[in-house]
């Protein structure tokens, strides 16, 4: 993300946006996943990196890394899909067209999947202004509050991405968590960190 906020600022938004009026009429089928990497602004790409860095580090811890990575590749399309589908499906059979003729980017979508994953079980309570909320149901009061305080916010975006954390809730993407196991693919990357792991007050390694 913030590789492509820094050297594709010469790419229009409105090309790469989620936009699902193109998506369906011209088959721009690219935008389900570019949009996701694109930011409105240096403000949006701080807060959700600042965002996916705190869920991302303690969900990792949760349920590994490979399932984590898993889990964001799956929810920055799934997310997707379900936008222009909802967005379509109020298009039609409401003529409501403000989703359906928007222009939507950001990560926000993935980062709602990964509050409501990693929330899911828990039986903590949240307190918000004066509010004790249970905590495995923070995202719901969070994808209201967001959408008040933030009238630009997409709304549908983020109701998809709880949509998509609902699905690991229940366990529909556990075939694909075991595929990822077989793999190993977690001994890869247990191994890339082990080799960025030191202790800095112990003494420098000597001679071989």
């Amino acid at each position: 993300n913030v590789a492509v906020y820094f050297f594709a600022l010469h790419i229009p938004l409105s090309d790469v946006c989620l936009l699902p009026h193109y998506i369906q009429k011209y088959g721009q089928y690219e935008r389900l996943v570019l949009s996701a990497f694109f930011h409105a602004d240096s403000w949006h790409l701080y807060y959700n990196m600042a965002s996916l860095l705190w869920k991302g580090s303690h969900l990792e811890n949760k349920i590994g890394s490979s399932r984590l990575l898993l889990l964001i590749c799956v929810s920055t399309v799934l997310s997707s899909i379900f936008y222009v589908f909802i967005a379509s499906f109020i298009h039609n059979a409401y003529d409501y067209d403000q989703s359906f003729y928007s222009c939507a980017v950001g990560f926000s979508a993935v980062l709602f999947t990964l509050k409501v994953a990693l929330n899911y079980d828990s039986n903590a309570y949240s307190q918000w202004w004066g509010l004790s909320i249970p905590t495995k149901y923070l995202c719901w009061f969070e994808l209201v509050l967001i959408s008040i305080v933030t009238p630009n916010a997409s709304f549908l975006g983020h109701l998809c991405g709880i949509l998509v954390g609902v699905m690991y809730g229940v366990g529909l993407f556990r075939p694909l968590f075991a595929i990822t196991d077989r793999l190993g693919i977690d001994t890869v990357f247990h191994a890339i960190q082990s080799g960025y792991n030191y202790d800095q007050y112990s003494d420098p390694p000597g001679p071989q």
